[in-house]
């Protein structure tokens, strides 16, 4: 039986990638290298789930080094991370639960 990968990775374009997990990686966004439908102006970083295709949240680092990440859905909806692993792993939690309750 032949098994099939449905992780995809993004086109990254020269975009760091300073986190790459197995579903989710954590893209770095500056003014020279968007990625997707986000800049620097809207965030640090993006969360990318390669199951699904799309970047499902956004990080900015606060002055204190925290982290914030905002959910890319209608809902109003953040956390705090401490590190960019928490970060995508969390918001893929996030994600999964808000789909589930069909809020996203």
């Amino acid at each position: 039986m032949t098994m099939t990968n449905h992780y995809t990775p993004p086109e990254t374009n020269g975009n760091a990638v300073p986190y790459k997990g197995k579903r989710y990686w954590v893209i770095e966004v500056n003014e020279e290298h968007p990625f997707e439908w986000v800049d620097s102006e809207v965030a640090d970083f993006a969360v990318y789930d390669k199951l699904m295709g799309y970047v499902n949240a956004t990080i900015i680092v606060k002055e204190d080094g925290r982290l914030w990440v905002q959910m890319a859905t209608h809902c109003d909806s953040g956390f705090h991370a401490t590190d960019l692993k928490e970060a995508a792993r969390t918001a893929g939690r996030q994600d999964e639960y808000m789909s589930r309750k069909g809020w996203a």
